[in-house]
């Protein structure tokens, strides 16, 4: 078939050239490949064929670099990444490579230095997908390299400063060198790589995409056979190596898990954080969601009166919704109680021997703490009142080495109808023997009670804060039984305080309106009917 470039045989971006015998000849752009330019380089993970490159220009220097590389091979050979100092009297370079099957890296972060080794220990010749993080710092000079979530290697700190930091880097290389480029030669000898290979961030810039190299030679799309999704085993990994999630260094903005192919479901890769800059309004706070489909999200925490995706609702409150993301934190129970008495610090009287609670509240949880309060700073006393099977239950500590009782009403509440709580407890006087006493009754049924003798009563300490609905992380953390309530809470008396809730609060966290009719928050004062 004859063809001339008037039929425009060329993708756009390319140019024609009509030769003598009838056919065409497609010039490519630089990001196009192939002998027709019928593909481009819109993609970051490739095959490397053991003659292979890639160049990328170099990157700023920071205190703490952050590399992430994705790859997988049967080659037990081969150079994954490298880059050194373009210019000034600094030697530095870093290079990660495979050893006779083993992964490596290797670093100098200064001329008068030696150079720095890490074996990881860990076999990737065997044709899987590894994901590995360089935590590369100057300052002082010493490396981390991470292999999906587990550290195989670190290497020993030196120098205390360093020149390098936000100068920039030579060209980083991938898959190898050019036979024109002139390395450092304590990094030598370097093979050439066979697999794919990816660079997924350098310092929360990424991915590398290919049609961004200034150079490359002899590559393409990833065309790896099938990947075992079996993970690899290390001889020298111990349970004891595996780290938690705080303790591998974050990566800085900019990795999108989108842009990179699916990974196999061993792996599990450090995704960037969400929370860039003040995306939250009025004082809220910032946390990471990731979906189970992989996408990446952000959750604003609100302070007390405001709500929305941003904070930025600004809202009256009536009637206090607990979404089990939500809490209030009321004054300490120690400071209500006193408000009732002549309390006098000299006297030593004490006010919480004898004290009655009473809540309404509506939900249809079975589960969730409804109010905590505990002893600060030393003591064991504490009273946790939540739902167990949808039954108002009550664990009551009475005091030092004592087992804390515990007591479940006899009628499950969580029908969505608004419900009255009663909860008592007692305590001998100080310095005396007697009972220590639970109870907790609902709608003025007969309550459930237990006791225990306590040959002597100590006044331990002061009641913290109470908390309704549950608790900040640190507290929820100590607390059994401890689950974040779903529901409302309308009122809460205190002997004879009645509390205002709202106004009362210390802070809180994602609270809103209860879905309830208007007039049932009582916003009528002084006699006054509310008509829906």
């Amino acid at each position: 078939m004859m063809v001339s470039c008037a039929d425009d045989p060329c993708p756009s971006g390319a140019t024609c050239e009509d030769l003598d015998i009838g056919k065409v000849t497609c010039h490519c752009s630089s990001s196009q490949r192939g002998e027709n330019c019928e593909a481009d380089y819109h993609f970051n993970y490739a095959q490397y064929y053991g003659n292979s490159y890639v160049e990328f220009l170099g990157f700023h220097l920071l205190a703490r670099n952050n590399i992430l590389v994705r790859f997988q091979t049967n080659s037990s050979d081969g150079t994954l990444i490298y880059t050194q100092q373009s210019s000034g009297p600094a030697a530095f370079f870093i290079k990660l490579f495979i050893e006779q099957g083993f992964l490596q890296f290797q670093f100098l972060c200064e001329s008068s230095e030696e150079a720095n080794h890490i074996n990881t220990t860990v076999r990737v010749d065997d044709g899987r997908i590894y994901v590995t993080q360089i935590r590369q710092d100057l300052v002082p000079c010493d490396a981390v390299v991470t292999v999906f979530g587990v550290i195989m290697g670190t290497s020993t700190p030196s120098n205390t400063w360093s020149r390098l930091v936000n100068q920039r880097t030579g060209p980083v290389f991938l898959g190898g060198l050019p036979t024109s480029y002139r390395p450092n030669q304590v990094a030598e000898p370097f093979n050439n790589f066979t697999g794919c290979l990816a660079v997924m961030e350098i310092n929360g810039l990424g991915p590398f995409i290919l049609s961004n190299a200034i150079g490359r030679d002899n590559i393409d799309y990833c065309r790896f056979p099938g990947v075992s999704t079996t993970p690899p085993v290390s001889s020298t990994l111990t349970p004891q190596t595996v780290l938690e999630d705080h303790a591998i260094p974050p990566l800085l903005p900019g990795l999108s898990p989108s842009a990179l192919p699916p990974l196999p479901a061993h792996l599990s890769i450090p995704k960037a954080s969400n929370c860039q800059g003040d995306v939250c309004q009025n004082g809220g706070t910032c946390h990471d969601v990731w979906l189970p489909s992989g996408a990446a999200s952000f959750q604003c925490d609100c302070p007390l009166h405001f709500a929305g995706h941003f904070c930025e609702k600004d809202i009256t409150l009536f009637f206090p919704s607990f979404d089990g993301n939500a809490y209030i934190e009321l004054p300490s129970l120690t400071t209500i109680l006193r408000k009732d008495t002549d309390f006098d610090i000299g006297t030593g009287v004490d006010t919480d021997t004898d004290v009655m609670l009473y809540l309404t509240v509506k939900t249809t949880s079975s589960t969730g703490t409804i109010l905590y309060s505990a002893e600060e700073y030393f003591g064991s006393r504490f009273l946790h009142l939540f739902l167990l099977d949808g039954k108002p239950t009550v664990k009551f500590g009475c005091g030092w080495t004592q087992k804390a009782l515990m007591v479940s009403a006899n009628q499950r509440i969580n029908v969505g109808q608004l419900t009255s709580i009663t909860v008592r407890y007692l305590l001998p006087p100080v310095n005396q023997s007697g009972y220590c006493v639970i109870a907790v009754g609902v709608a003025g049924g007969v309550p459930v009670q237990q006791r225990k003798f306590l040959p002597q009563h100590m006044s331990q300490g002061s009641f913290g804060p109470v908390y309704l609905g549950a608790a900040p992380v640190d507290i929820l953390q100590k607390m059994k039984n401890g689950q974040n309530y779903i529901g409302c809470i309308r009122e809460l008396q205190v002997n004879n305080n009645e509390l205002s809730i709202l106004e009362e609060a210390v802070r809180g966290k994602n609270i809103v309106n209860c879905d309830i009719s208007i007039c049932d928050y009582h916003p009528c004062k002084n006699g006054a009917t509310c008509v829906r």
